[in-house]
């Protein structure tokens, strides 16, 4: 623990406020003169212990930090602190919640100088976080069983490890993520976060005890799974992985029906995006002008990180609040793109509505005109919701978005990851999303001679495979059924297991959690 005279330093100075300070504890007291001259106040006792744990075994960076506000919200305190007087790591912060019992309800530590490509301990990090969570959750959530990795390129919580947080209902977990608990590569606690979710009653869903036995829900799982061989280019080996997973409604033991339609087909792209460097200002806004009718004059651009040298990437937005805007990840180094986003309606207000197959046209033209510049052969995977969308869908509100997967291919064998994802707005008649992968090179032959066959790797699957009875919400577009339903779906440790092809061994690797 933090001698006293440490506590010292976590001090406000009150000349940041704009009315008096009103603390519910004794403890705090207006006794103490900062360096300006100013009246300073100490922190309440039971704050200060709070604020020495947290230091102390989850969030060492602190120690530096300066205290810029303190108040009361209900019966929590808020806390807010920064590093606004060094030069050298200027904007580094921390904002804090802290409820009656003292236990910490939010925390938001912000590190711009954090290296976002350090990669974390995946047990570590999920033993980190499980402890804060013993600490100070005290709601009926349970943690997820298994960590996941934010990995989106140039995102400010790339490598962050995840655990997030569900409710419950009969003591069953609701499959609805409600919180999250981030640790970063050094083990320290950067986010944490929970909201209250309004559920239904426990007499509104179906009871935990009408479910079929756990056995004849694996069979139907068995029965189902089919697995297929790509190519991982994180370990550079061939693996086997589930192609679909399906999940088993639990009162009647039967598969339940996907909401989506996959279809896939190999095409060859000449590419001609060769020069083409994104991170220009002018060539992207001609881009935004061109492609998606975005009237450059109308909206605010920002470079939102460039004075912030340590990031890999660089953000850009083109902000309107009526009509469409535009967000830009451009990695730093190599000019790629990472990732493009369109969101809003367009100016004139008229949608040039496409078909599927003129949809489809446009995702690869974009492909092929800015994001690729060599000759390349990829299986494109399209994803897109059925045609006869279940009763709790509202039709008029259904928004027509297929997604288009480019995967790199080798006689078919494609890569695990995809290299490009393109969404089209089919109503909108525009791309609204690309993302580029970054991918290791596949080599140009695979051999498969000495592989264990696709039966061996299902049985080996299987074998390591479970599914657990939960609550989850089916979902269409943006819209979400009312109530959840009872089943039994894969776990999260399954969703993480795929098959080695060469030994019949089982890897895991990390789930992603979207951001």
């Amino acid at each position: 623990m933090l001698t006293r005279s440490k506590a010292a330093t976590l001090l406000l100075v009150t000349g940041v406020l704009t009315g008096p300070v009103v603390c519910s504890l004794p403890e705090a007291v207006f006794a103490l003169e900062g360096n300006s001259g100013k009246d300073t106040v100490e922190l309440p006792l039971k704050v200060i212990e709070t604020l020495e744990e947290l230091q102390e075994d989850y969030l060492p960076a602190i120690s530096d930090l300066h205290v810029d506000y303190f108040g009361n919200r209900s019966d929590s305190y808020i806390i807010n602190l920064s590093d606004r007087k060094s030069v050298s790591k200027a904007g580094t912060s921390l904002n804090l919640v802290i409820d009656s019992g003292h236990n910490i309800s939010s925390l938001t530590y912000i590190d711009p100088y954090r290296d976002s490509t350090k990669k974390p301990d995946k047990k570590k990090g999920y033993i980190k976080a499980a402890d804060f969570l013993h600490k100070n959750m005290w709601e009926d959530y349970v943690a997820a069983s298994q960590p996941m990795l934010v990995s989106n390129r140039g995102s400010a919580r790339e490598n962050l490890v995840v655990v997030p947080l569900y409710p419950r209902l009969h003591q069953v977990p609701v499959m609805k993520e409600v919180g999250q608990v981030m640790v970063d590569a050094d083990g320290q606690i950067v986010f944490y976060d929970k909201q209250q979710e309004k559920l239904p009653l426990e007499a509104e869903v179906a009871n935990p005890r009408q479910a079929i036995a756990l056995d004849k829900a694996k069979e139907a799982f068995a029965r189902e799974l089919t697995m297929e061989l790509v190519y991982d280019t994180k370990s550079d080996k061939l693996v086997y992985v589930p192609k679909s997973m399906s999940i088993i409604d639990a009162q009647t033991g039967e598969v339940i029906p996907s909401i989506t339609v996959q279809e896939s087909k190999i095409v060859d792209i000449k590419g001609s995006a060769d020069g083409w460097r994104w991170g220009d200002q002018k060539k992207m806004e001609e881009l935004l002008a061109n492609e998606f009718q975005i009237a450059i004059p109308t909206v605010n651009y920002k470079h939102v990180n460039e004075n912030n040298k340590e990031r890999g990437a660089d953000l850009y937005q083109w902000v309107n609040p009526i009509y469409q805007s535009a967000t830009l990840i451009v990695d730093r180094q190599s000019r790629e793109l990472i990732e493009l986003k369109v969101e809003g309606s367009k100016r004139d207000g008229i949608d040039k509505k496409w078909s599927e197959a003129e949809a489809e046209k446009h995702a690869i033209a974009f492909v092929q005109k800015y994001l690729l510049s060599t000759e390349k052969s990829f299986v494109i995977k399209k994803s897109r919701l059925v045609d006869n969308l279940p009763g709790w869908v509202d039709q008029n509100r259904v928004n027509p978005v297929s997604s288009y997967q480019f995967y790199p291919h080798v006689n078919g064998i494609t890569t695990k990851e995809p290299m490009f994802t393109i969404e089209v707005d089919a109503k909108k008649g525009s791309v609204v999303l690309a993302r580029v992968a970054k991918l290791s090179n596949l080599p140009t032959t695979l051999a498969t001679d000495k592989l264990i066959d696709m039966d061996t790797a299902k049985r080996s699957f299987l074998g390591q495979a479970t599914v657990d009875l939960s609550y989850w919400y089916p979902q269409a577009d943006t819209q979400t059924a009312k109530l959840p339903q009872l089943v039994y779906m894969p776990s999260l440790e399954t969703s993480s297991i795929q098959i080695n092809a060469a030994t019949g061994e089982k890897e895991e690797f990390w789930l992603e959690w979207k951001e």
